[in-house]
C-alpha cells in the first residue's frame, strides 16, 4: 500500500511529506508505547505539563521542516547527492559535538570522519567540474530525437537532466540498431 500511495503522489512533494509524517506517527507511537513503557510510567506527571507538549510540538515542526528540506533537495539534486550531503552533515555534526563536549576521538573515528568529509569534498569537486564542462560544451541542453530539452519541459514534461540524457542515449542506441557500445544503456 505504501508504494501505491507514494507512486500516486510523486509529483506532489507536500503529499509525500504528509504521508511520510503520517506513517511515522502510526509506526512510532505504538513502538514507543511498547519499548518505553517503564519510562512513560516513571515520568507520567511530566506528560501532563503543557511546557513538555509545547517543546514536543516545536520538535515535531522542526522535524517536518527537515522533511520539506529533504524532499526539496531530492527534487533539485540527485538521490546520490542527497545521500552524500547527509553523510557529510553527520560527520560535521560529530566533529562539532566532539569539540563542544570535549569528547576524545579515537584514531579510527578520526580516519572515518576524514574519509567521509574527504569523499564528500571530492564528490562536490567532481560535480562542480562536471557542471563546468557541461556549460563549456554548449547550452547544456540535451537533444532528444530532434527536440531540445527545453521543448520537452515546455510541453509539461518535467524531467531531470539525467532522465533526458538517458532518453537521448537510449534513442541513439535504438536508432543505431544496438551497435552503440560506448553508452551506458548498452552496458
Amino acid at each position: 500500500m505504501y508504494c501505491v500511495v507514494l507512486d500516486a503522489t510523486t509529483k506532489d512533494k507536500w503529499a509525500v511529506i504528509f504521508y511520510n509524517n503520517a506513517h511515522a506517527a502510526l509506526m512510532f507511537v505504538p513502538l514507543i508505547g511498547i519499548f518505553e513503557t517503564q519510562i512513560i510510567i516513571e515520568h507520567q506527571a511530566k506528560l501532563r505539563n503543557p511546557l513538555f507538549w509545547f517543546w514536543m510540538t516545536v520538535a515535531a515542526l522542526l522535524g517536518s521542516f527537515v522533511g520539506v528540506a529533504a524532499v526539496t533537495q531530492l527534487k533539485l539534486t540527485s538521490p546520490l547527492s542527497h545521500n552524500v550531503i547527509g553523510n557529510a552533515k553527520g560527520a560535521a555534526q560529530s566533529i562539532v559535538g566532539a569539540y563542544i563536549w570535549r569528547t576524545p576521538l579515537t584514531l579510527h573515528g578520526v580516519i572515518g570522519l576524514g574519509t567521509v568529509l574527504g569523499g564528500s569534498l571530492l564528490y562536490a569537486y567532481c560535480r562542480l567540474q562536471e557542471k563546468k564542462s557541461e556549460s563549456k560544451s554548449g547550452s547544456g541542453k540535451t537533444k532528444n530525437n530532434g527536440k531540445e530539452a527545453s521543448e520537452l519541459e515546455a510541453n509539461g514534461n518535467q524531467h531531470s537532466k539525467e532522465q533526458l540524457e538517458e532518453y537521448d542515449t537510449t534513442r541513439r542506441h535504438d536508432n543505431d540498431g544496438g551497435s552503440n557500445k560506448g553508452h551506458a544503456s548498452s552496458l
